[in-house]
């Protein structure tokens, strides 16, 4: 089974949530404020709660439900990952000390500078540098450029090098026009590996258009199109509505619109909105929203999001983004977290990181609990490879997860009441969710955000930040 580290009091912990195995050992902190900031008045409330709950500590190290030494070789902890090293992601592969589990100070995107640095940009827009291959990172500060700080209070929704050797940046920034907030999408670019940066262009074809997109899903195709799935997003917050966590318990509607450019961002243009007209009109109108966009084996354009019907949607281009077949569902079940679909730039096989959750866990409470991940050698036609990465305490811990109820509109956490507290050994919902996939030199990184909460409708305070946790894996 698969752990995963956090960080608590400037100790690293991991959880084995099968057997409350704990262990802890010291690390640098990663909230510069220290314990009377309030991350780490959160990560101290934390980590009293975890040892309240009666969890050990340990003097060894448990990897995968094996004793291990902290030089585990990388092709043992495949193995008991589930991962078949004759597959096509991790075929080849050299064994040698493995530094999995690292926390990362940001969650965004990142890009290697020629002289080995990696630079990871996060919400903000904030960045932090690592020159040992992210072993440890330099403390986030804000982007400077011009002498003034990039304005984004949005997600970093690019950061790629691309073929010509620039690398570019695109963001999210939002502003108040009268009672509603609308958001915009923004784009830099530099010449010097991200030491200075361009003026700041727009993506939004008008000013009073609102589009967002998921962080990191911008991608650059074979023959140079930079394409990235945005999405409009229409809501009515209306007056005594039931209140719960998620979009599906607020009337909401997304559609999807493909932005590409050919010439590195300069100008964009923009397919017609994607959304699901389930069973040909007959089922209604189902919203698509954070996307990702990927170039498959067969050189077609695969799409692929959540819906709230409990299933995954999915459609293709064959033109480079501007025309799309038939939105449809397909036989992933998935709550409407986002998910992440990258592909292997070694072996062209795609890699899915997301929340995969029965109707019922949904229901239940626990939408982000389970976080998995599967391999596709076919263009996404067909699956394999399921491992679960994270599992919350009160769920069953599967690779793969197979619903017999049918696709359908399902609200997160309708079966608790306010003030519910889950019936586990954590007393809570463990959350593990917005995944990434970077591939860095022979290695897939996957990181996400895990937090803890004792119900779904649990206040910003008694929310309990946990980290950035990262599952390092060698590819192909």
């Amino acid at each position: 089974m698969c752990q995963v580290a956090f960080c608590l009091r400037g100790k690293r912990v991991r959880i084995d949530h099968d057997t409350t195995f704990v262990e802890t050992r010291e690390i640098p902190a990663i909230h510069s404020g220290g314990p009377s900031s309030a991350a780490g008045r959160r990560q101290t409330e934390c980590y009293k709660r975890l040892t309240s709950r009666g969890l050990r500590y340990e003097g060894g190290l448990t990897i995968m439900g094996r004793e291990r030494s902290h030089c585990m070789q990388r092709r043992d902890f495949l193995k008991t990952a589930g991962l078949a090293t004759g597959g096509a992601l991790v075929s080849g592969t050299q064994a040698r000390a493995d530094h999995h589990l690292e926390a990362l100070p940001l969650s965004g995107a990142m890009f290697r500078r020629q002289n080995g640095q990696i630079v990871l940009m996060g919400r903000g827009v904030n960045f932090s540098v690592s020159d040992n291959g992210g072993q440890s990172w330099s403390t986030p500060k804000p982007l400077v450029s011009d002498g003034e700080a990039v304005r984004a209070d949005g997600d970093v929704v690019g950061l790629l090098r691309l073929a010509s050797g620039k690398v570019v940046l695109s963001y999210v920034r939002s502003r108040q026009d009268g009672t509603r907030r609308r958001q915009g999408i923004f784009l830099r670019t530099s010449a010097d590996d991200g030491h200075t940066w361009s003026g700041e262009s727009t993506l939004t074809p008008f000013p009073d258009d609102d589009l967002s997109a998921l962080h990191a899903s911008m991608v650059q195709l074979r023959s140079g199109r930079l394409v990235l799935p945005a999405y409009a997003r229409y809501s009515h917050d209306y007056p005594g509505r039931p209140r719960g966590l998620g979009s599906t318990w607020l009337p909401e509607y997304r559609i999807t619109v493909i932005l590409a450019s050919d010439d590195e961002g300069r100008t964009w243009q923009y397919s017609p909105g994607l959304h699901l007209w389930k069973d040909l009109g007959h089922g209604g109108l189902v919203g698509c929203g954070e996307a990702n966009v990927v170039e498959t084996k067969d050189g077609r354009l695969m799409m692929l999001a959540s819906t709230t019907n409990m299933r995954m949607v999915s459609s293709y281009s064959s033109d480079g983004g501007e025309t799309w077949s038939y939105v449809d569902l397909n036989d992933l079940s998935t709550s409407d977290a986002p998910l992440r679909l990258v592909r292997n730039p070694q072996t062209d096989d795609l890699l899915l990181v997301w929340n995969q959750v029965t109707a019922r866990e949904h229901r239940d409470g626990f939408g982000r609990g389970r976080l998995s991940m599967a391999v596709s050698r076919d263009s996404g036609e067909t699956w394999d490879d399921f491992t679960s990465l994270a599992t919350s305490p009160g769920m069953e811990r599967v690779a793969r997860v197979v619903d017999t109820e049918p696709p359908g509109f399902v609200r997160e956490g309708e079966n608790m009441s306010p003030g519910q507290v889950p019936d586990n050994a954590m007393g809570g919902i463990v959350c593990s969710t917005r995944p990434n996939v970077s591939f860095l030199e022979g290695e897939v990184l996957i990181d996400y955000r895990r937090w803890f909460i004792p119900n779904l409708w649990a206040s910003e305070s008694e929310r309990q930040e946990i980290t950035q946790a990262v599952h390092v894996l060698p590819t192909a």
